[in-house]
C-alpha cells in the first residue's frame, strides 16, 4: 500500500458494526494500517483483533477454533467525494495512488470469512459452571453436534422433577440448509432450538443471542407490535424483527419458499427478510428441533412456545401451591366428600380443586385452552410415601395462529 495521495476513509464493516477511519494525504501504509488496528482494537465489542507488521494488517478471532471461522467482515475505500469502493480477495482498490488488497479468508457475497480457525473448544466447562443454575434461555455458541449434544443433555437433565429448573437452549447457524438440517435432526430436542440464517453477516452466537432476546422482550426497539414471551408465554412469534440481524448481500442467499418449508419440517427456526424494515431479519416461526418420533415426522411440539407454556405454567403451579399450602397438613378424602374440620389441613381432593381453579385463570390470561374438556385428565392421588401427593396436569397451550386460509371467488 503506497502512501496517500488524498484523504480519503477506510471502511470496516463487521459484525452489524461499522468504523470507519480517516487517512489523511501523505499518510505511509503503515501509518494507515496502524490507525485501522488502533480502531478494531478500541471497538470492544468486535470478536476479533488486528496486528500490523509490515504495513499489513492480520486479523485473529478473539476465540480460537472452528467457531472464529464463521466471523466476517468488509473493507472498503470511501473517497472524499464518498464513493465507496470494496477491496476484496481477488481485486485491488484504490483511493488516489492507495490500494490494498485481501487475503487469507474465503470471500463471499462482498463479505470476508475468516479462516484456519480447527480445533474445537468444549461447552464442558461452561455447562459445569452453571449446572445448579436457572436461565430463561441459554445461547449456545457453536454448531458442532458434541457441544449442541451437551447443551441439550444439560437441559434434559435440569428439566427432570428433580431439578426443575425448566430453560431452553438456542444455537445459530449460519451454513447451508443441508448442515443446519443434519444438526437439528440430529438433536431432536424439544428444549432446543437452531435459527438458520445462511451466509450471515452476524456470527452464529450473535444470531442465536438475537433470537433468544426478541423471543423474551418483542420486537418494539425495531419498531415492531409484537410483544414476547416474558410479557406473554404463548406469544405468537411470527414475524417477530430482529433489532440487529441484517438481511444478506445477495437475495440469492435469502431462503426460498420450498426452502423456509423445508427448515420448519426439519426443526429449523428460519430467519426471513422482514416485510417492514427492508435490509434486516425477522423470526419465520419459533420452533423446537423436535421433529421426529422413531424417525417418524411428528410435529406435537413444533412451537418453542409449547414448551416456553408449559414451563410457565408447571413454575407458576410450584409457586402458588407451595404458597397456598405452606405449613399445612395432609389428610385422605373424607368418604362424605366433606373438607376436613381442622385448620390448615388439605386433601388429594382439595389440591386438584386448587389446580382446577389455578388452570382456569392461566386459560383466561389466553396462556392455555380447553381445561374444562381436560379435567377428566387432572388427577391428584396420595402417595404411598406419606405426606405426599402425585399430580397430573393437562397443559394444552394455546397455540397462535400461523395459517390463515382463504380462497376469494368471482361473483358473476
Amino acid at each position: 500500500m503506497p502512501t496517500a495521495d488524498a484523504a480519503f476513509t477506510v471502511r470496516i464493516s463487521a459484525c452489524g458494526k461499522i468504523l470507519d477511519v480517516p487517512v489523511a494525504s501523505g499518510d505511509t501504509a503503515t501509518v494507515i494500517a496502524t490507525a485501522v488496528a488502533d480502531a478494531i482494537n478500541d471497538a470492544d465489542d468486535l470478536p476479533f483483533t488486528g496486528q500490523i507488521s509490515a504495513g499489513a494488517l492480520t486479523l485473529t478471532s478473539k476465540n480460537t477454533g472452528p467457531r472464529g471461522n464463521t466471523l466476517t467482515c468488509a473493507f472498503s475505500f470511501v473517497s472524499a467525494a464518498g464513493i465507496e469502493t470494496p477491496i476484496t480477495t481477488s481485486s485491488t482498490a484504490s483511493s488516489g495512488a492507495t490500494t490494498g488488497i485481501l487475503s487469507g479468508g474465503t470471500q463471499v457475497d462482498g463479505e470476508y470469512f475468516f479462516a484456519s480457525g480447527a480445533t474445537q473448544d468444549t461447552f464442558a466447562a461452561a455447562i459445569a459452571s452453571v449446572a445448579t443454575t436457572k436461565f430463561d434461555r441459554i445461547v449456545g455458541a457453536c454448531i458442532d453436534a458434541t457441544n449442541i449434544g451437551l447443551l441439550a443433555a444439560h437441559l434434559d437433565s435440569l428439566a427432570l422433577v428433580t431439578s426443575q429448573k425448566r430453560q431452553q437452549g438456542i444455537v445459530g447457524s449460519i451454513g447451508t440448509l443441508a448442515a443446519c438440517t443434519t444438526v437439528a435432526t440430529g438433536q431432536n430436542k424439544s428444549r432446543l432450538q437452531v435459527a438458520w440464517h445462511y451466509n450471515s453477516r452476524l456470527p452464529i452466537w450473535a444470531v442465536a443471542a438475537q433470537v433468544a432476546a426478541a423471543r423474551l422482550i418483542g420486537d418494539s426497539a425495531a419498531g415492531g407490535l409484537l410483544v414476547g414471551e416474558a410479557t406473554d408465554p404463548a406469544a405468537n412469534l411470527d414475524g417477530m424483527e430482529l433489532v440487529s440481524v441484517p438481511a444478506q448481500n445477495t437475495v440469492a442467499d435469502q431462503p426460498t419458499a420450498t426452502e423456509i418449508e423445508s427448515a420448519l419440517n426439519n426443526g429449523i427456526t428460519p430467519l426471513v427478510p422482514s416485510a417492514n424494515r427492508p435490509g434486516y431479519m425477522t423470526i419465520g416461526r419459533s420452533i423446537t428441533t423436535r421433529s421426529l418420533a422413531s424417525g417418524v415426522p411428528n410435529y406435537a411440539v413444533l412451537d418453542t412456545s409449547n414448551v416456553t407454556v408449559c414451563d410457565h405454567v408447571a413454575d407458576g403451579l410450584n409457586s402458588s401451591l407451595a404458597t397456598t399450602y405452606a405449613g399445612f397438613k395432609l389428610t385422605s378424602d373424607s368418604a362424605d366428600g366433606l373438607p376436613p374440620r381442622a385448620e390448615r389441613v388439605t386433601s388429594p381432593s382439595l389440591i386438584r380443586d386448587e389446580l382446577a381453579r389455578l388452570l382456569k385463570g392461566y386459560q383466561e390470561n389466553g396462556v392455555i385452552k380447553d381445561v374444562d374438556p381436560n379435567l377428566s385428565l387432572l388427577t391428584v392421588t396420595a402417595s404411598a410415601t406419606p405426606g405426599r401427593v402425585d399430580c397430573e396436569i393437562p397443559c394444552e397451550p394455546m397455540p397462535g395462529l400461523h395459517i390463515l386460509g382463504g380462497d376469494v371467488r368471482q361473483l358473476s
